[in-house]
């Protein structure tokens, strides 16, 4: 794309080749000037193109962002772009000025989910252990009424122990049997019963600091789009 100066220079040329001119060593700074400079704005529109293919989270965290802004700045001295353009090349050099504020509204947002994934879990392992609890008593119940029976029949036994001495034994090592597992089980369920409300409390405090964590989360969310919605005119834009 040739310049106003470069123009002037081919209209001019009819004049020029009719004029004599001293005898110096010959010089083209005009054509020599224009095509350095063309050639430098070419480069530096294809590099500045390459950068924007990146995603936008990827851009405003890209860790050349000072050759990023010198690329849009030397691109602006370019007169024959459009007010389209220029617009969106002053829009990338504000990127570095929203990095920061980007990156730490990133970081609320995550902070947020983990958050929200913690309270989750937590809820779901109270009805995890709510069920674990309830299972073991019934099984501390059914060893209990085992153990209540046959000491009935114990009892049983000793009124003819004469006759069923050994049967009465062998009851009697299977309800120390049962009594082990009962104890065994109730240490367990105890474990489990003292472990319930200590969850609890942490699901409680985690509901009243919801309300906080939904409000920034919010915002983050909000604040994302904004960032987006100010550089989206960037997508697929090159020169």
């Amino acid at each position: 794309m040739f310049t106003a100066e470069f123009d002037n220079y081919l209209n001019a040329l009819d004049d020029m080749l009719t004029q004599p001119l001293p005898e110096e060593p010959y010089s083209h700074p005009v054509l020599y000037n224009y095509f350095a400079a063309e050639s430098e704005m070419a480069e530096a529109r294809m590099k500045l193109s390459s950068f924007l293919d990146m995603d936008f989270p990827s851009l405003i965290c890209f860790k050349d962002l000072d050759e990023l802004t010198s690329l849009a700045s030397k691109l602006r001295k370019d007169p024959t772009l459009t007010a389209e353009q220029l617009v969106k090349l002053k829009l990338i050099e504000e990127i570095p000025s929203f990095c920061e504020v980007f990156l730490e509204n990133r970081e609320i947002m995550e902070q947020a989910d983990n958050f929200f994934a913690t309270l989750q879990l937590n809820k779901t392992k109270v009805t995890s252990l709510k069920q674990e609890y309830s299972e073991l008593r019934q099984q501390v119940t059914n060893l209990q009424s085992e153990v209540d029976t046959n000491s009935l029949t114990v009892q049983e036994i000793d009124n003819q122990i004469a006759q069923l001495k050994s049967h009465r034994a062998q009851l009697t090592r299977l309800i120390e049997n049962k009594k082990k597992d009962k104890e065994e089980l109730t240490y367990n369920q105890k474990l489990v019963a003292n472990s319930i409300p200590k969850v609890v409390h942490e699901v409680q405090l985690a509901n009243a600091r919801k309300p906080e964590w939904e409000i920034k989360k919010e915002n983050a969310d909000k604040r994302e789009a904004e960032i987006l919605a100010k550089f989206a005119p960037l997508k697929g834009f090159s020169l």
